[in-house]
């Protein structure tokens, strides 16, 4: 098959990756009928990649499932957001989001769940026999034709084509684009999933429906719902407050000393936190480069283009990226050209929400306390419709082609 012929049906097709954007890339193939794909990844299991790990996800991701057929399993998992505010630790209200206002005006719910159940949902409506776990790929090498695999375990396979989706570290993403620099926040972002019956029923009557974040010169607490079962918190603090081989019992010491000053629910949450519960990640990104593809090769989610977490975007936008490649790849068009539409289609939308996602380490990332006073002081007197506007217009933008 030539690049600038349609790709069939038959062809075939490897994802690297079996995260978000690469289940959804394989469900949305799946699904317009090609028939000759296969999913590799290095872990050893589904179960290593869909961890226990509470995620926000925006109406958009609900749009994405209701595409996929597969809106009422999410519906179910999780919970529905009515309501999204960050205030500041004294209770001044900084921004508000209305998310049946979002519902109202596109149809679907924001929603949190956990990163299992997310996965989980998509994992079940791909052919099983597409998945190869425990399976690392060292090379790729396109010979024109065709892209030769090379595994380290010796072994080679040939595909026509692509799809690396194995997320913000992909040895592959350099190859496909260049290099591109990594940018951090000084920041440590420390999740946590907590069983619902821990926390008072007073409490979890509460947050039924609402997201809160408190922003402070200690840093962010998050928390909320998040499915019948369980509870989120997240906290943001600065690196220099952590070291890299500190303990659970010791991260959780100090997420205490740092934010049960906020009272109640805080304080409730933070003490039925388990520390073997906590996950850290480090709060990163890259700026955004063209190229998503060359020849044979296509990046899609974090391979492509990471964001920093602030608007809670990054699953979301690496499965919108995934609907909106297999849409151009089932056309009458080169795959050359579908490639190149993939990525000009996406741009813009990736332009936004990196932007905003950027904004959002700027304006919350403050420690300084002087500046947090000066930013508290200017949110506070501006329309919260205002500050919320951007980040609602991602929530119900159709991003579909």
């Amino acid at each position: 098959m030539n690049i600038n012929t349609p790709i069939s049906k038959d062809a075939k097709i490897v994802i690297i990756g079996a995260g978000a954007a690469g289940l959804a890339s394989a469900l949305s193939l799946h699904q317009k009928g090609f028939n000759n794909v296969k999913i590799l990844d290095g872990a050893s299991s589904a179960e290593k990649i869909a961890i226990p790990a509470p995620i926000n996800l925006g109406a958009n991701v609900s749009r994405v499932y209701d595409q996929l057929g597969l809106l009422e399993p999410l519906m179910k998992a999780g919970e529905k957001w009515k309501s999204a505010t960050i205030r500041t630790a004294s209770g001044t209200t900084l921004a508000y989001m209305d998310c049946e206002k979002i519902y109202n005006t596109c149809g679907y719910w924001p929603t949190t769940t956990t990163r299992t159940q997310m996965l989980n949902i998509l994992h079940k409506s791909i052919p099983q026999d597409w998945f190869n776990y425990g399976v690392k790929v060292n090379k790729l090498i396109d010979q024109g034709e065709r892209v030769q695999i090379c595994r380290d375990d010796g072994t080679d396979e040939y595909a026509e084509l692509i799809i690396v989706a194995n997320g913000f570290y992909s040895k592959f993403r350099a190859q496909v684009m260049g290099e591109t620099q990594v940018r951090r926040d000084g920041k440590t972002s420390i999740q946590a999933l907590i069983p619902a019956n821990k926390v008072s029923i007073e409490n979890r009557q509460l947050l039924k429906g609402a997201f809160i974040e408190i922003v402070c010169k200690e840093g962010s607490i998050g928390y909320g719902m998040n499915s019948k079962d369980s509870l989120n918190m997240f906290f943001n603090i600065s690196l220099s407050d952590i070291s890299q081989d500190s303990s659970g019992e010791e991260m959780l010491d100090i997420m205490k000393s740092k934010f049960s000053h906020l009272g109640s629910p805080v304080r409730e949450i933070i003490n039925a936190i388990s520390s073997d519960d906590l996950i850290t990640l480090e709060p990163k990104d890259r700026k955004i480069s063209r190229g998503w593809s060359k020849g044979r090769m296509v990046l899609v989610g974090d391979a492509a283009h990471p964001a920093f977490q602030y608007t809670g975007q990054g699953a979301a936008m690496g499965m919108e990226s995934a609907l909106v490649l297999a849409t151009m790849l089932d056309t009458d068009k080169p795959l050359s050209q579908a490639l190149n539409d993939y990525e000009s289609h996406r741009v813009q939308r990736i332009k936004v929400v990196h932007g905003e996602s950027y904004k959002g380490k700027v304006v919350f990332g403050l420690s300084n306390s002087a500046l947090c006073m000066i930013r508290n002081f200017a949110m506070s007197i501006l329309p919260k419709s205002l500050m919320s506007k951007p980040i609602q217009k991602i929530h119900t933008d159709c991003f579909l082609p």
